[in-house]
């Protein structure tokens, strides 16, 4: 769990936040961005990508801001 933690995107192409992998979700893990900000330069940086079967990632109370790809 991250908390409180700015996440800064440096890259002005396709970005992705996280390529968190389960394969089942009977797993007890992912990722989780709580009280946490998204900043950086662009426009088309995603918060996630399925690497695998079932990933689980929380962005709870997290401000995003204009660089996020509405799409995701």
């Amino acid at each position: 769990m991250r908390n409180n933690t700015e996440l800064h995107v440096l890259d002005n192409g396709i970005t992705f936040i996280t390529t968190q992998a389960r394969d089942s979700t009977s797993e007890n893990n992912g990722y989780s961005f709580v009280h946490c900000k998204i900043t950086g330069i662009g426009s088309n940086t995603y918060l996630g990508r399925a690497w695998r079967t079932s990933p689980m990632v929380v962005y709870a109370y997290t401000s995003m801001f204009e660089i996020i790809n509405p799409a995701g």
